[in-house]
């Protein structure tokens, strides 16, 4: 709740233990200058009751931070409280990859998480596309699915091979791409299947005719 009085803005906020009583909480709070009040007013909070039911479907976090001044340690318990949630996919940023020994903390999610979006080495998007691509880096197609299907299968092969779990790999090359592109999306989809089948491809896209049946998840 933000408060403003005169020239002062303060911000409060409220933790909610768990276990509250569903209901909605008032309290009054005074702001003083000088022992006299210049703010008195009335903070609401409403607490609603959650049940977590969640039959057939699949609970995915993302894991998309990597900076330095969050530790290991600090995102591996942030992994341990939504797997607690039953949180069975997740997905790693290539900053996690770049190395050839696995960190605990990708150990960790190999151990803990069924399924692993495995992040692409470019992705494409309604303003970042694959001619964008080719052209900014002066590549054919050929070159280009040459390099993806390499980067891809290294990536496979190194954590299927360090798995204690039998991990099934997500790979998506596009976000919600307009369908101008459908022809460059439906080619790098089909092309990326061809080199790496054992890899479940994901688009951010509805179900079109014009896309085919080039995903499996949408």
């Amino acid at each position: 709740t933000s408060i403003q009085s005169n020239t002062n803005q303060l911000l409060i906020k409220a933790s909610i233990p768990a276990g509250t009583p569903a209901g909605t909480y008032r309290w009054i709070v005074q702001v003083l200058e000088n022992r006299v009040v210049s703010y008195r007013g009335e903070l609401k909070v409403t607490v609603y009751p959650l049940t977590l039911d969640k039959p057939n479907i699949t609970l995915q976090g993302n894991l998309l931070f990597k900076r330095t001044d969050i530790p290991d340690a600090i995102v591996q318990s942030l992994l341990q409280k939504m797997r607690a949630y039953d949180f069975n996919s997740v997905i790693l940023p290539k900053q996690y990859l770049k190395s050839d020994a696995l960190s605990p903390l990708e150990q960790y999610v190999l151990d803990n998480f069924q399924t692993v979006r495995l992040s692409s080495r470019a992705q494409f998007s309604r303003n970042s596309t694959l001619s964008d691509t080719l052209v900014s880096a002066g590549l054919t197609r050929a070159q280009w699915l040459n390099e993806e299907c390499n980067y891809i299968n290294t990536l496979a092969s190194k954590l299927r091979n360090r798995s204690k779990l039998g991990n099934n790999f997500v790979y998506k090359l596009w976000d919600e791409p307009l369908p101008i592109n459908y022809p460059e999306v439906a080619y790098s989809y089909s092309s990326v299947r061809q080199c790496a089948p054992g890899i479940a491809l994901e688009l951010t896209e509805e179900p079109a005719a014009a896309l085919g049946d080039i995903a499996d998840i949408w």
